[in-house]
């Protein structure tokens, strides 16, 4: 258990390297994207509904689930590595392909 930021820090860097700073950062990279899709779907739902709460709503709904298998690739990255063990998630392409060959879609 980490006591602190700097804790944490020292004990990523000391266990996995300065590499371990940095895992999931690629899929964190990708999800700025997030914040553009969900201001063009509210463009054109605006166009459609002249409700802001329903253009906001699905919005956000189209922005979420176009990005989602985005946030568990980050989240799987960034998963402490199990002592011991090979690392199965070294890079973006590696994990989709693990995940998919091992849970599919769902």
């Amino acid at each position: 258990v980490y006591r602190n930021t700097a804790h944490a820090a020292r004990c990523i860097v000391r266990e996995e390297g300065v590499s371990g700073l940095y895992r999931g950062f690629a899929p964190s990279m990708m999800l700025v994207s997030h914040g553009a899709i969900l201001l063009m779907a509210y463009d054109q739902l605006r166009a459609v509904w002249p409700s802001v709460l329903m253009a906001s709503f699905m919005a956000k709904m189209i922005a979420t689930i176009v990005t989602y298998p985005t946030q568990v690739l980050r989240a799987v990255m960034q998963q402490r590595p199990v002592a011991g063990k090979a690392e199965r998630y070294t890079s973006v392409r590696a994990t989709a392909r693990t995940l998919w060959e091992h849970g599919g879609m769902r």
